[in-house]
């Protein structure tokens, strides 16, 4: 049961598109080899949109798709949810080009990715309960300029290289719960 109905619960898939990604797959991030076949899933929200066809520079794009994983209302905020970010070839190149690995690029977006309490105190859903407190790490809920990451551990974050070219689009799924987990599993084709 829900207030909303999500197609994304059960209908949206996507695959990298490993051959225009400047760096390893998901299966050899996560410790498979590469002739493996896997399959990862999470309940996330619907793809969220990072539209950025200006930045030249990495460090302009981490700003916007940070913002786009740490929005105020979303579940990241006051849970934890794991969150996958799929960056479009074109983006991904960008990060590369600039000397990035695949890993810099996921620990930029986990460091950046995150608001002031101020900010969370001035979004709709704030309302003084000890929400902020139960989170997996220590807050001060009464110093406005403490950053709260959207992210707790490294590995609550995916990074993959999807869609085509032109792209010059990323796409923030966060999950809905906090029971939300990325599972990933090998499997025969």
């Amino acid at each position: 049961m829900t207030c909303f109905g999500e197609p994304c619960r059960y209908s949206f898939c996507i695959a990298e598109n490993e051959e225009e990604s400047p760096w390893e797959p998901l299966s050899e991030t996560k410790g498979f080899g590469l002739e493996e076949n896997i399959l990862t899933t999470l309940v996330c929200e619907s793809p969220h949109l990072v539209w950025d066809d200006v930045s030249q520079d990495p460090e302009r794009l981490f700003i916007v798709i940070g913002d786009m994983m740490s929005c105020t209302g979303s579940p990241n905020i006051y849970r934890r949810c794991d969150i996958v970010v799929a960056l479009s070839p074109q983006h991904a190149r960008l990060c590369a080009d600039a000397g990035l690995s695949k890993a810099d690029v996921h620990e930029r977006l986990f460091r950046t990715a995150g608001r002031r309490v101020g900010d969370i105190k001035n979004a709709g859903i704030w309302d003084h309960d000890p929400r902020l407190e139960r989170l997996p790490f220590p807050v001060e809920p009464e110093n406005d300029d403490f950053f709260v990451p959207a992210v707790c551990h490294p590995e609550d974050l995916t990074l993959i290289v999807a869609g085509g070219w032109p792209g010059s689009c990323t796409v923030v799924m966060p999950g809905m719960h906090v029971s939300c987990q990325t599972v990933t599993r090998k499997f025969e084709a």
